[in-house]
Parts: structure tokens; C-alpha cells; sequence
């Protein structure tokens, strides 16, 4: 299967994480905490980023950075390699820090910007490792509601223009993450999605996948985010759900065991109806 394409341009927002090999703590203490916010402001400086939110748990991390000059592998190549490196000299220990490749949704930034640095802010609240973002000195909520200093990478300014100035700004915004923990409606976005955001914001980058996409392999999920929901293309019966299951493989990018499930059919069913129209249409 190919990798997700990144959908990276100049100004893109990104929701990003990475994780420990094998699930493995990369944080073990303050230090390596410090050493990694030093790190990603060295990344960002030096290749253009902007990170507005971040979240260092014990194992994994969160942020959202916006790639200012559309370099988000270049700044998350520095981040990871030069860090993974300084954790490998300090423990004295050899291989990989994180597992795999980081996971990076594109978010649409005039609807899902507040959400998910509230998102990332709340993390350690919704791991019930603290019952209030406060008590968590890793994440960007303390030094944005003015409780400690703000550190080199973090940018505070543009999510408190949302409420306001000053003092003010500090207490709605914090009344507005805390209204968060009763309310998970991003989560699923964020776990499953490479690109979240209005459907509007869905179909300009399907698009600009499915463009790109005759130039190299993207994944299914990303040429065909703002594809209907297959509940909705299978409705009907007979002759007419049998072109409706055509339609989601052939249009829709929906795999042929995706659709015989669906109907409680063998995936060999929709596999003959497919044929048989490639035929007709031929």
C-alpha cells in the first residue's frame, strides 16, 4: 500500500504525532522534554514552521504546526532524527527512537483550528494521567493562559485572538478548552483521517490528490475523502442496488469486500457485477 501523500503547501496546518517504537517512553524525564522543545524550535526556524500547539506525553506527542514554506518533512526530519539521535547518545543505546513514518492530518484552519489544539491541550486530561490541562507542565495550555513562560517554539497569539486581549482572552480561553472534556466529537477525525476539515476544504484536496495521483501512487483514502458515506450509496434494492455497489467500487474508490459486507454478500457477488459492467462499458 503507498504511503499517504502529504498535502503540504505554504500556510498548511497540520496535526501532527509520532510514537515510540514498539510503544517504548521517549520521554523519560524533564530533560528530554526540554531537549525536545529546543529541537523543534531549531526545525521550525530553520525550515519554516510555526507550531501552535503541542503536547509531550510519555511515549508519543502531539502538535499542530503550520508549515509556513511548505516544508513540513523537512522540519519533522530535524525534529525526529536530530532528537532520536541526542536520546540514543544520552541512554547509550542504538536503533530506532519512533515507529515508523509520523502521522500528519491536514486540518482545515478556519474551522478545526481552535479544536484541535484544544484536542492536543486535553490529551494527558483524557489519558487520566491529571483532571485539569494545568496540572500538565508538557503541553502548550499553561504558557497560553499565562501560568508559565511561553518556550521558543510556541506561538499563543493567534488562538487567543479568538477571545479577545489580555487577561480576558487568557480566561475564556481556558473556559473553552475545559467545555472539551465533555465533548470528543474531533477525536475520531483526528485517529482516522488524513485530512479533516469543512466539505468544502475535503474536496479541494481530494482533488488536488486525485491530481497528483497520476503522477504517483496515493492512497484510496486520501483521492477519495469526499466520497459519500457507503451506507448512503447502498440504499435501494434489486437491479438498482446492484448498480449502486458498481458504482461505489468503480466511482467511489470502495473496495469489493468493503461493499459485500455491506450488503451480507460474497465479495465474489460484487466481484462478477463489477466484471460485468467493465464489460458493458468497454
Amino acid at each position: 500500500m503507498p504511503r499517504p501523500l502529504r498535502l503540504d503547501f505554504p500556510g498548511a496546518h497540520f496535526h501532527i504525532t509520532a510514537r515510540g517504537v514498539a510503544r517504548w517512553e521517549i520521554f523519560l524525564d524533564p530533560s528530554d522534554r526540554r531537549c525536545f522543545l529546543k529541537v523543534l524550535h531549531t526545525a521550525c526556524d530553520r525550515y519554516g514552521g510555526i507550531c501552535h500547539a503541542y503536547c509531550l506525553m510519555g511515549n508519543h506527542y502531539h502538535l499542530l504546526l503550520e508549515s509556513a514554506d511548505g516544508r513540513l518533512s523537512s522540519v519533522m526530519q530535524h525534529l525526529n532524527g536530530s532528537y532520536g539521535r541526542w536520546f540514543n547518545r544520552r541512554r547509550q543505546r542504538c536503533g530506532h527512537l519512533f515507529e515508523g513514518r509520523f502521522k500528519a492530518s491536514l486540518i482545515d484552519k478556519d474551522s478545526y483550528f481552535l479544536e484541535v489544539i484544544r484536542y492536543i491541550e486535553l490529551n494527558p486530561c483524557r489519558a487520566k494521567i491529571v483532571s485539569h490541562p494545568e496540572e500538565w507542565a508538557w503541553s502548550s495550555f499553561r504558557p497560553r493562559v499565562g501560568l508559565s513562560r511561553i518556550p521558543p517554539p510556541l506561538s499563543v497569539a493567534r488562538a487567543l485572538e479568538f477571545f479577545g486581549s489580555g487577561s480576558q482572552a487568557r480566561k475564556l480561553y481556558e473556559r473553552f478548552v475545559l467545555d472539551g472534556l465533555s465533548d470528543e466529537k474531533i477525536a475520531p477525525m483526528l485517529r482516522q483521517e488524513t485530512v479533516v476539515g469543512s466539505p468544502q476544504f475535503i474536496r479541494q484536496h481530494a482533488e488536488r490528490a486525485r491530481r497528483l495521483a497520476k503522477r504517483q501512487k496515493v492512497p484510496r483514502s486520501q483521492r477519495f475523502a469526499d466520497r459519500p458515506d457507503l451506507a448512503e450509496l447502498l440504499v435501494g434494492s434489486g437491479v438498482d442496488r446492484r448498480a449502486r455497489a458498481v458504482q461505489s467500487v468503480l466511482q467511489h474508490g470502495y473496495s469489493m469486500s468493503e461493499v459485500a459486507h455491506r450488503l451480507g454478500i460474497h465479495y465474489t457477488t460484487v466481484s462478477r457485477w463489477v466484471r460485468r459492467a467493465e464489460c458493458d462499458n468497454s
